[in-house]
């Protein structure tokens, strides 16, 4: 593919050498971890996840063991996302110090992009 056709396909590359588009286009890869304390059964929470900036994300990856995840679009952008974390009702979880029926649970998250 030629430079004139990419930028007919693309009017951002208009203009860019070829390396400094390579550049922007490598695929880079953000990843964390924490923690969700005193979790009742069929509570729920919102997390936000705050990483460096991508010109364009994908949608990220979100573990955090038996609670059901949601990714929330309002609050997802390039360079933060927000999932609702759901304990089900009649789970249950570790509870680190905090006593009762509550739990803590870790999570874990990863997000790929570009630019």
């Amino acid at each position: 593919m030629n430079l004139d056709k990419l930028s007919q396909m693309c009017p951002a590359a208009k203009g860019v050498r070829l390396g400094e588009l390579v550049a922007q286009t490598q695929v880079r890869t953000v990843s964390g971890a924490g923690w969700i304390v005193d979790l009742d059964a069929g509570d729920s929470v919102d997390v936000t996840i705050t990483h460096e900036e991508f010109g364009l994300a994908a949608p990220p990856e979100f573990s955090a063991g038996s609670l059901e995840v949601t990714l929330l679009l309002e609050g997802t952008t390039n360079d933060q996302f927000k999932v609702r974390v759901t304990r089900p009702a009649g789970t249950t979880g570790t509870d680190y110090g905090y006593g009762g029926t509550s739990a803590d649970y870790s999570y874990t998250w990863t997000r790929r992009g570009i630019g």
